[in-house]
This record gives structure tokens, sequence and C-alpha cells, in this order.
């Protein structure tokens, strides 16, 4: 699939009703052919997501996702493109049980960079699933910033009103590698009313960056009791704090395990183990 316009996907480009057990194994090549179509949103199932009520379930990507951003009059300016994840670009709702196993590379000033989502809206889930495909920038030279195993950022509440976004139960095993605000699991983490949840998560993946790099979680707009961190694992060859580079919280069950007893090669494997842990 290649594609110049703003929303790519390897099933569809835009979608406001369910989608289900899909699978794209063909590769995503993406670019935009003027200034004012800059953000684009791709995909290995689907572009952009709209309706917060529907859900994308038991999809998987097996594609390489690359974008090469503005090109015009023949010649990449590597310089526009936003939302690029290995299921969905964009997203408005619940993704579950999702699984992508493609490579995704990102050029020059692109934000939002997920494993499974590139960007998650307010209210809007994702939830059990795995990303096994790495994450790497077009060019050496290139800034991406807003990447994560699962999902490159996350909007929770801005507005009192409205409900919290959940990440939850998924497994990253993907190298991740960006600038800023790069995490394991989650880039970043935006609201100022509440965050959002994030919990029973795993991540054995490389992450790489020089700003607001974690495990875990790269950085969050809001720290403290605003969020809901809680059994968040990554094992302790990651070599980088959870949070932002930060200590581990014993109390939440944010922390790093052995190689020896925490080398989870599946998500069921982390999530029975977790179980145990929990219920013992």
């Amino acid at each position: 699939m290649i594609g110049e316009n703003r929303n790519v996907g390897g099933v569809v480009a835009q979608c406001a009703g369910n989608i289900f057990k899909c699978t794209n194994s063909g590769l995503i090549l993406s670019y935009s052919n003027a200034a004012s179509d800059g953000m684009v949103q791709m995909g290995g199932i689907i572009g952009y997501f709209t309706k917060g009520d529907n859900v994308i379930s038991e999809c998987t990507n097996k594609g390489t996702i690359k974008s090469l951003g503005l090109i015009s009059n023949n010649i990449s300016t590597a310089d526009g493109a936003a939302g690029i994840g290995g299921i969905v670009g964009n997203a408005r709702g619940t993704i579950e049980k999702c699984e992508n196993y493609g490579k995704i590379n990102a050029n020059n000033k692109i934000i939002c960079v997920g494993g499974i989502a590139g960007h998650l809206n307010s209210s809007s889930t994702i939830k059990e699933c795995i990303n096994r495909g790495n994450i790497t920038k077009l060019n050496s030279t290139d800034a991406i910033n807003f990447v994560g195993g699962i999902c490159g950022d996350m909007s929770a509440k801005t507005d009192p009103n409205i409900t919290d976004s959940t990440l939850e139960k998924c497994y990253n095993s993907g190298s991740v590698e960006g600038n800023k605000w790069i995490g394991g699991i989650l880039g970043y983490l935006e609201g100022t009313e509440g965050q959002g949840t994030v919990k029973e998560c795993y991540n054995k993946g490389t992450v790489t960056g020089t700003k607001g790099v974690g495990s875990i979680i790269g950085n969050c707009q809001e720290a403290g009791d605003l969020n809901t961190f809680s059994d968040l694992y990554y094992l302790t060859i990651v070599g980088i704090g959870a949070i932002n580079n930060g200590p581990d919280d014993t109390s939440k069950k944010i922390m790093a395990l052995p190689v020896t007893s925490g080398n989870f090669n599946s998500k069921d494997e982390f999530l029975n183990w977790l179980a145990n842990e929990n219920n013992p």
C-alpha cells in the first residue's frame, strides 16, 4: 500500500465502525505531497479510527510501515507526518487483542509513533495487545518524538467531565528508538485533570532516546496522584528507569525484573505470572 493522503491504512484509511479479525502483510508506505497535507495518520490496519464507541479487535499487522514525510516536486523534505501505529495511526475507541509484528520506520519531525497506536485520544482504551515490531528512525539524523512500544502519545483528561484513557495488559518486546519522550510501553501521557490509567503491562524491548526516556513511560504532563499506574514491569537489562528514567516504585509494583525470573516470552506468560504474583 502506497499512499499520499492524510489517512493511510493497510485495510482501511479511515473508519467509524467496528473492525474484527483483519490482517495486513503488505508494505505501508506513505508521504504527503503538499504542505497542507502535512499530518499523515497511517496504520497497518487503519489510518484514522474516528468513533469513540467502536472497537478494533483481534487484528494483526505483519507488514513494514514506513513514512517518507513531505514530498514536494519529487524531493523529500522529511517534514510532515504524525500518528503512525502498527495497528492504527490515530484512534478513538477501544483497541483490543491486536498484534503488530511489522517494523516501523519513521522520518524527521514525526510525532506519535507506537507499536499498536500512534496517538490514543481521550476516553479510549488499548488492552491485551502485543508489539514485537522494532520502531526505528528512517535515517540516523532524524528526530522523532512521542514514541512508545505500544502507544506513542495518550490523551487523558483535559476536562473533568470526560473519562480517563486506559492502557492495560499489554506486552512489548520490540526495540523503541527516538529522540524525546520515548517509552517501552508509552511515550507520553498528557492531560491536566487526571491523567489516565496504565497498568498490568510488561516491556523487554530496548529503549533509546535523548530526553524523557523510560522503560515503561517516557514522560507525563502531570505527575503524582493524578496518574493511576500499577503492575508495570520491565527487564533489568533494558537499563533505564520505569518512568522518565526515575526510580522504581515498589508500592505500586512499578519495577524491574531479573532475567532469571522475569524474561517472559509472551503476553499470556506475563499475565499468568502476574495473576499468581497478586494472588499467591
